[in-house]
C-alpha cells in the first residue's frame, strides 16, 4: 500500500512540477489567441473604413462630376448669351452710324441700308428671348417706327415719288437706350 500512496505522492508532486508549464501554456495560448482576434477585428474594421471610404469617395466624385456637367453648361450658356450680346452691340453700332449718315443731307442714298439694317436688328431682337423681353419697349417703338417707314415708302411709290421721308429720331433714341442696357446685361 505503500507502494500506491509513493506512486500517487509522486504523480502529485510531478503535476505540480508540471503545472507551471501548463500554466505557461495556458497564458501564451490566451496571448496569442487574444493578438490573432484583436488583429482580425482590426483588419475587419479596415476594411469596412476602406469600403466607407471608397463609397464616400464614389460619392464625392459624383458630386464633383455633377457639378462640372452643370458649369460647363453655364459656360456655355454664358458663352453663348455673350455671343449674343456681341452680335446685338454690332448690330446697333452699325445702325447708330447709319443713322448719323442718313441724317447727314449728303447721303440720302443710305437710307435703304439704314431701313434693313433696322429689319435685321428688329428680327434678330425679337427672335431672342433674352431681348425680347428685356428691350420690350424699345423695340415696340422702332416696330411703329419702322411701319410707319415702310407706309411712307409704299405711299411714294403709289405717287411715284422717287423722294420719301423718314423720320429717325424716335430711333435714334432707341438705340441710344439699347446701347446704354446692353450693358447692364
Amino acid at each position: 500500500m505503500e507502494d500506491i500512496h509513493d506512486i500517487i505522492s509522486k504523480t502529485i508532486q510531478n503535476e505540480l512540477k508540471y503545472q507551471w508549464l501548463y500554466i505557461l501554456f495556458s497564458t501564451v495560448v490566451g496571448v496569442v489567441l487574444a493578438f490573432i482576434i484583436t488583429y482580425f477585428r482590426k483588419k475587419a474594421d479596415n476594411l469596412a473604413t476602406k469600403q466607407d471610404i471608397q463609397q464616400i469617395t464614389d460619392k464625392i466624385e459624383a458630386v464633383k462630376t455633377e457639378y462640372s456637367k452643370q458649369l460647363e453648361k453655364f459656360k456655355g450658356g454664358q458663352q453663348l448669351k455673350s455671343k449674343r450680346i456681341e452680335i446685338l452691340y454690332n448690330l446697333l453700332i452699325d445702325l447708330r452710324k447709319l443713322s448719323i449718315e442718313v441724317s447727314n443731307i449728303s447721303s440720302p442714298d443710305k437710307k435703304p441700308e439704314f431701313i434693313k439694317k433696322t429689319q435685321e436688328l428688329l428680327t434678330f431682337m425679337h427672335s431672342e428671348t433674352l431681348f425680347a423681353e428685356k428691350f420690350k419697349d424699345e423695340i415696340s417703338l422702332m416696330v411703329k417706327e419702322y411701319n410707319s417707314w415702310i407706309s411712307e415708302i409704299e405711299r411714294a411709290k403709289l405717287e411715284n415719288r422717287s423722294q420719301y421721308h423718314i423720320t429717325i429720331v424716335n430711333v435714334t433714341n432707341c438705340l441710344n437706350e439699347l446701347q446704354i442696357k446692353l450693358f447692364d446685361l
